[in-house]
């Protein structure tokens, strides 16, 4: 049983952090919580939290838990919320995997080389799926095989300056401003397909890819260019078997084992493009608990079992589970007002899931608006 296993959130993110301690408590297990990032933060006030410790960088944090978490009779499992810890944490694979058990493909610095995107999208594409063209090329210098418009993004999921990284061209002059907003040395540039909405998949690839559990897929009722959105809904997977063993294949490939959520843009015409690969738990990951999949648990309970355990599941039905993230939606569409306030409230009350508010745990949300409204 993994309520007699010892659990690490080792985050920075506070919704997705809070999400997953919810998602652990509510089935008997209190989580410690490993925090890198600005303080004071919200999920330190849960109800479910066991303990808490504060650090000022992720390898701050590793080299904590190490110390204090490497001697117990059995491994621990850490999970995470963020590409920069899941980076490091494969960066020290060979230090870490005799004593705990977190997302990983099977080597030390694979997965960090994985989350390279035109790596990623090139094993995708081997694997049949379809991928916007791209040009990996030094910043300041032009495209040599795609044509206008074309979108810039960062070559990886480890920068923290993607903002400024993230932008539309329509021409060369284009370009060349957005070039002068970046701080990097390479630069992706990407085919631009005009967005309809995004398709996003939820998982966990269990044994090096030999299973995968594909339960839940979604979409975004807002969505900003450049940003994730902040409306959005989900239901039980029905894209099909092909698009499955397509996946199947690359995890396969990848050799991960872990929680992930795969992304894919939406075109005008209907047609999917893969993007990329999130090797972690999202801030949507609570909302999969609400719906009686809680993949925490699955992962969990699959590395014990050494297979795919899916014994507390629950049959999804086709109807679609609405998630807000209350206060990033305030923000961006009552404030700026883009949407009435007596829609936005009646969206809000509508809604089935939240990523701060949870009636029974609710000082999270509390302390949040504190923090907020201290600012």
């Amino acid at each position: 049983m993994i309520n007699n296993w010892e659990f690490i959130i080792f985050g920075r993110v506070q919704g997705n952090a809070l999400g997953q301690i919810r998602s652990l408590g509510e089935i008997g297990i209190k989580p410690i919580l490993v925090w890198c990032g600005p303080t004071p933060c919200a999920p330190i006030k849960s109800k479910y939290l066991k303990m808490y410790h504060i650090t000022s960088s992720i390898e701050e944090g590793l080299e904590l838990i190490i110390k204090n978490y490497s001697n117990t009779s059995s491994k621990v499992f850490i999970s995470t919320d963020s590409d920069g810890i899941v980076g490091v944490l494969n960066d020290n694979y060979n230090r870490l995997k005799d004593h705990f058990v977190f997302f990983n493909a099977g080597e030390q610095g694979r997965l960090t080389k994985l989350m390279e995107k035109i790596t990623l999208c090139n094993i995708a594409e081997e694997c049949g799926l379809r991928c916007p063209k791209s040009e990996l090329i030094k910043v300041g210098e032009m495209p040599q095989t795609l044509s206008y418009p074309i979108f810039t993004k960062s070559q990886d999921s480890f920068s923290s300056l993607w903002k400024t990284i993230t932008h539309i061209c329509k021409d060369e002059n284009d370009l060349v401003r957005a070039y002068k907003q970046m701080d990097c040395e390479t630069v992706l540039l990407q085919e631009y397909v005009e967005k309809k909405n995004e398709y996003i998949l939820q998982g966990v690839s269990v044994n090096g890819g030999d299973e995968l559990f594909l339960p839940i897929e979604g979409g975004y009722y807002r969505l900003p260019d450049g940003a994730f959105g902040s409306y959005l809904y989900f239901n039980k997977y029905m894209g099909g078997a092909d698009l499955y063993n397509k996946l199947r294949e690359v995890f396969r490939r990848i050799r991960y084992s872990g929680v992930f959520e795969t992304e894919f843009l939406v075109g005008k015409d209907d047609s999917i493009y893969f993007l990329e690969i999130n090797f972690r738990h999202t801030l949507w990951n609570h909302t999969f608990t609400d719906m009686g999949i809680n993949l925490l648990e699955i992962w969990a309970m699959s590395e014990l079992n050494g297979k795919l355990s899916l014994d507390n599941c629950l049959e999804l039905s086709e109807k679609k589970h609405n998630l807000i993230y209350e206060f990033v939606d305030f923000v961006r569409y009552v404030k700026t007002k883009k949407i009435g306030i007596i829609k936005w409230l009646r969206q809000l009350v509508l809604a089935d899931s939240y990523v701060m508010w949870n009636k029974k745990d609710i000082k999270p949300f509390i302390y949040y608006l504190y923090l907020h409204f201290r600012k």
